[in-house]
């Protein structure tokens, strides 16, 4: 499944709902299944309406904590707004893509983690140095080679729900910053409690995977992780992620997909999931040692090799539109807003 947080335009009562792709238009599942449950079971129908905004609410991590049963429950809504027209006898299900508007697929994540899981990424920006004044000249780099614990245990940072937009949406450039950066990434959402999770188990627990693009005030960054700490402002301010989120069973190989990131259609970087020094499988065992992951709960890969200006010596400006695609899960797509700086 590609599933997907939506609103309708111009609807009232406004509100975002659930929905996943089928074909080239978007199904309201909760819609969907109340549909199905009317018409082919025995349901009450006065009960229709609270069993499926049970096992399918209007919050992605709310669903995933329903567990086999919510998804259970998509499938069949899928299945049946196949077999229905876009308006059947009781409430629209199937809308058309210009007739709604694709928000972030997890919008409420318990919690983010982003980690640094290519090597030549991080081989490069160690080498890479940013102006933080350009007034002055000033220049500030990392410095160093790949430290020892690198290779030892993955490392990441935590980032904030708060500041998380969707495909569309504008990255506002943040007030403190002279360099904006796009990260080229992906990341799996977690989809039911897992605790000391061994590698080998840990695929049970993805409950799928999205474009993720944790964009970077970069001379912000480089600053604060000079006292040993962070990316916290440097970061924080936005994250971008979907379009979909895009169950397991959709991708034949997680870890040989394209990925390519364009600003204003052209190319500046392309590279594969296959370069990843460590699965998301990895991950999952480290992070669930005694401390529990849960429904919801994003975990980022990191950049691919290339994949964002630092590398490249090139930055972004107000008003690009920088597109992530990776190969099955879409194209992410936001503008950056600079509100006259850059």
């Amino acid at each position: 499944m590609k599933l997907c947080s939506f609103s309708v335009k111009n609807s009232y009562p406004y509100y975002e709902r659930l929905g996943a792709l089928v074909g080239d238009d978007i199904v309201d599942l909760a819609a969907s299944y109340r549909s199905y449950l009317r018409e082919n079971t025995d349901v009450d129908q006065n009960r229709t309406v609270e069993l499926a905004n049970t096992l399918i609410p209007t919050d992605m991590t709310k669903f995933l904590e329903g567990g086999q049963y919510s998804m259970d429950a998509a499938k069949t809504a899928i299945e049946f707004s196949k077999e229905s027209s876009q308006t059947n006898d009781f409430e629209k299900i199937l809308y058309k893509i210009d007739e709604i508007k694709i928000h972030a697929p997890v919008k409420n994540p318990p919690t983010i983690r982003d980690f640094l899981s290519f090597e030549e990424h991080f081989e490069n920006s160690l080498k890479a140095s940013v102006a933080v004044n350009s007034s002055k000249g000033d220049q500030i780099s990392l410095g160093g080679l790949v430290p020892k614990v690198w290779y030892e245990r993955p490392i990441y940072y935590k980032s904030v729900a708060s500041t998380i937009i969707g495909t569309e949406e504008e990255c506002v450039w943040p007030s403190y910053s002279n360099v904006m950066d796009y990260e080229l990434e992906f990341a799996c959402v977690i989809g039911k409690r897992a605790e000391n999770v061994s590698a080998a188990e840990a695929s049970n627990y993805i409950a799928g995977y999205l474009i993720y693009n944790d964009f970077s005030a970069r001379d912000t960054q480089l600053q604060e992780m000079e006292g040993r700490l962070g990316p916290a402002k440097g970061k924080d301010f936005c994250t971008a992620m979907g379009p979909f989120l895009v169950t397991p069973d959709e991708i034949e190989n997680v870890y040989n997909l394209a990925m390519t990131a364009r600003v204003n259609g052209e190319v500046w970087s392309e590279g594969n999931t296959s370069t990843m020094y460590r699965t998301f499988e990895d991950i999952i065992e480290y992070v669930s040692q005694s401390e529990p992951l849960v429904p919801g709960d994003i975990l980022g890969s990191g950049t691919v090799g290339k994949g964002c200006g630092l590398e490249l010596g090139k930055f972004l400006k107000d008003g690009d539109i920088v597109e992530l695609e990776v190969e099955g899960l879409g194209v992410l797509r936001n503008q950056i807003r600079a509100n006259g700086r850059g």
